[in-house]
């Protein structure tokens, strides 16, 4: 297993299961919903820096070097052009096809994602519940599915790119 599932699978295994008395602790239910972020996060970046700088023992540091680049702001705004349907100009030539609605989705979770790691990291008054622990970890499941569906479609790769440059691109113009 790699980064991505280890961390998908951190974050089930700190969830009591429903037979299990007792309510989790805030600390415990906020690192659920941060780790299931990052294992959404992981997926997307591992990816794409597999893609950008290969698979091989032999890339493994410049896939580390690809990987840094990776800005979580960033990676949301070209999000949502992808969640949307409407990606920036500069980038609507490159897709032959309308965006999958599986690439939507995965698109949208990202950022709904990012907001709930936000919430939880950030916001000391946020109290979540298990409920909101197993919907986060549920979604980050969804997305892992979609992306086996598509991660070789022409229109992942330009995701992938996208999570990378659509912002440096936005910026030129």
């Amino acid at each position: 297993m790699g980064l991505p599932q280890n961390l998908l699978a951190l974050c089930k295994n700190m969830l009591p299961g429903d037979k299990q008395r007792g309510r989790p602790d805030a600390a415990t239910l906020k690192r659920s919903i941060s780790t299931a972020y990052y294992s959404v996060f992981s997926l997307l970046v591992h990816a794409a820096a597999s893609m950008l700088a290969g698979n091989g023992s032999d890339s493994k540091e410049l896939r580390g070097y690809v990987a840094r680049a990776f800005d979580h702001y960033e990676m949301a705004e070209a999000c949502k052009g992808f969640a949307g349907g409407n990606l920036n100009k500069g980038l609507k030539p490159c897709l032959q096809l309308p965006i999958s609605t599986d690439l939507k989705d995965i698109a949208a979770t990202f950022q709904s994602l990012r907001q709930s790691r936000h919430d939880a990291d950030y916001n000391i008054l946020l109290k979540p519940n298990k409920t909101d622990a197993r919907q986060a970890i549920q979604d980050a499941e969804r997305v892992f599915t979609l992306w086996e569906k598509i991660k070789g479609s022409e229109e992942a790769r330009l995701f992938l790119l996208a999570l990378l440059l659509d912002e440096r691109v936005k910026k030129r113009g």
